[in-house]
């Protein structure tokens, strides 16, 4: 049984509430004093992934990461309980998510009317890379298409590389091979998949990857990012909200009218948890960019071994504790490698521009010389 099916089990019989799940007959438990150094142990990993960007960023920067990880795991596990109460309909639970989101981030700020054509396209990257994923989830395992999204941080690299925003340097390289290898290995489950299955895994991959690069391009042109996860979510939700009628509505109005407390506050709670996801992530790449905001994503999967180990008290295999390791020190290599990943700000042209179509940026870049050659 999956990790997340095993904590909603835990869950519920902590507070008593009606989870249709059986204790797995095949779960090993360790001893839990054992348990409990483990999870110290993750703990103390964990920080240490993530703690140069508290002293190369600053701790607002640490807080937005930490706000971010934290928001990424508890949508994975609210999801997966309400689809557990009856809420099997994706796009319609992704269409809630973006309208709530699309709502909050509206009132925190005024949108501006100039920028709404400006973050389409990230639009149109989201809804593909959801509709590639779930295709994908269809021809293969969880495990196999979690481990081909491991790799999004090495071709993030590689599209930063196509657009002139990054360089092909060894330094920055073994850093994401030393990452993407440690993911893997802390990923357990059937990994046979078919070649349809990697096809589609990896396009998805690829349309994650671009909507962070897209996202940067569009905060690089002073847009703030509360403005970028409103045009994005109003979008998102404009794209996916007439397939969620056409294939979903009548399942997803039965659903709630029938479902427990339980569903329903977890529906609610993804959706609050989704809005703080989106939020989380587009202030956190403006400030580590799209690279290495990947790289600190990865450090998910070190979340769900330290649920394994100290929340459920189950055995991890050595192979998993190896790649927790690998992993956080790609991580660390990566943080100190990440000055050789960008280019000066001077040499860059925004992809986002060519789009859209927007000169807004070009016009700010030749007022900028001409005032620069009159001095």
């Amino acid at each position: 049984m999956h990790v997340v099916d095993i904590l909603m089990q835990r869950l519920g019989d902590r507070f008593s509430l009606p989870f249709p799940l059986d204790e797995p007959d095949d779960a090993v438990l360790v001893d839990p004093r054992q348990a409990h150094i483990a999870c110290y142990a993750l703990c103390c990993l964990m920080a240490l992934g993530i703690s140069p960007v508290l002293w190369q960023k600053g701790l607002s920067a640490f807080a937005m990461v930490a706000l971010y990880l934290a928001s990424l795991s508890a949508i994975k596990t609210l999801v997966r309980t309400a689809e557990q109460h009856g809420f099997m309909q994706p796009y319609s639970m992704t269409s809630l998510h973006m309208l709530v989101t699309a709502l909050a981030s509206g009132l925190l700020a005024k949108p501006k009317m100039s920028e709404a054509l400006r973050v389409f396209p990230i639009a149109v990257v989201v809804g593909a890379a959801l509709l590639l994923n779930n295709s994908a989830l269809m021809f293969g395992g969880v495990a196999f298409v979690a481990m081909i999204g491991c790799s999004t941080p090495a071709i993030t690299f590689f599209l930063q590389i196509a657009i002139g925003r990054a360089s092909l340097t060894m330094q920055a390289l073994l850093p994401l091979v030393v990452v993407c290898i440690g993911s893997f290995m802390c990923i357990t489950g059937e990994k046979s998949a078919t070649v349809l299955a990697l096809l589609l895994s990896t396009l998805a991959t690829f349309f994650r990857s671009l909507k962070g690069v897209l996202q940067h391009e569009c905060l690089q042109q002073n847009m703030t990012p509360i403005s970028l996860v409103f045009w994005s979510t109003f979008w998102g939700f404009l794209l996916l909200a007439p397939m969620a009628l056409l294939t979903e509505v009548h399942r997803f109005r039965q659903a709630c009218s029938t479902a427990d407390a339980v569903g329903m506050r977890a529906l609610l709670g993804s959706s609050l948890a989704a809005a703080c996801l989106n939020v989380s992530q587009c202030f956190a790449v403006k400030i580590m960019g799209p690279l290495q905001l990947n790289v600190l994503g990865n450090l998910n999967l070190l979340m769900v071994v330290l649920i394994a180990v100290g929340w459920l008290g189950e055995v991890v295999t050595g192979m998993q504790y190896l790649g927790v390791s690998i992993l956080v020190t790609g991580v660390l290599m990566s943080s100190q490698a990440e000055r050789f990943v960008q280019k000066e700000e001077s040499e860059r042209t925004p992809l986002i521009n060519q789009l859209t179509g927007s000169s807004k940026y070009e016009a700010t870049s030749t007022l900028g010389a001409m005032k620069h050659m009159q001095s």
